[in-house]
């Protein structure tokens, strides 16, 4: 994750600070978590330098772009797909339900018993746990992202950790059990081998559209 602030944005906007969530967060999330952006002429995000630079291995990467089909079979399948809200000052009627909920915490703060406010707290963050990566600091609005989510609640069999987190806590995982399908690919400005990497893929799915970017960076 590029944003330091990922996942606290929302409790930074409730009034909320990292030092008063337990030092392992709290219970693990019952949600898969992915990210895409929206491409077209007006944003160009599919073929951005800061783009390349921040998701794309510094240009020598590849940009996908899903096929509509799956998207559309992931919405059948009831998997949600949100839009991530970057300044949410800007929507009146966002703005006044964050404000409500910050002033629900507020009166959680104010129990008397340690105990039972602790038992509230916990319970109050599971609550909103589900839309906490809907929002991210405003410099990082030029991404123009959408968050694909599902709940793996009941089916916590098919979520695993990696042995390779370098965190104290582990980190967890699950795959949406679907097939990709991709309608566009488009290579890096420093993408390496374009000779070999192009006619590949072609061959893999001649369906796919594969251009090359048109950004000169080297």
């Amino acid at each position: 994750m590029n944003d330091p602030n990922e996942g606290y944005t929302l409790f930074k906007l409730i009034g909320i600070e990292k030092n008063e969530l337990p030092k392992t967060d709290y219970d693990t999330s019952p949600f898969f978590f992915a990210s895409m952006t929206q491409t077209g002429s007006e944003s160009n995000l599919d073929d951005s330098l800061p783009m390349w630079k921040q998701y794309g291995d510094d240009a020598k990467g590849i940009n996908l772009t899903y096929h509509s089909e799956y998207i559309k079979s992931l919405m059948e399948e009831g998997i949600e797909i949100y839009k991530v809200c970057y300044n949410p000052a800007k929507d009146a009627l966002l703005n006044e339900e964050i404000n409500s909920i910050k002033s629900a915490f507020n009166e959680i703060k104010n129990y008397s018993d340690d105990k039972e406010k602790e038992a509230i707290f916990l319970s109050a963050l599971n609550l909103i746990d589900d839309i906490r990566y809907l929002f991210k600091d405003v410099d990082y609005s030029y991404e123009n992202e959408y968050r694909i989510i599902k709940s793996y609640e009941g089916e916590e069999d098919v979520i695993f950790s990696s042995e390779s987190s370098n965190s104290v806590i582990p980190g967890l995982y699950a795959y949406i059990d679907k097939e990709l399908k991709y309608s566009k690919i488009k290579l890096g400005p420093k993408c390496d081998d374009i000779d070999f990497v192009a006619p590949y893929i072609k061959f893999v799915d001649r369906n796919i559209e594969v251009t090359k970017s048109q950004i000169s960076y080297r």
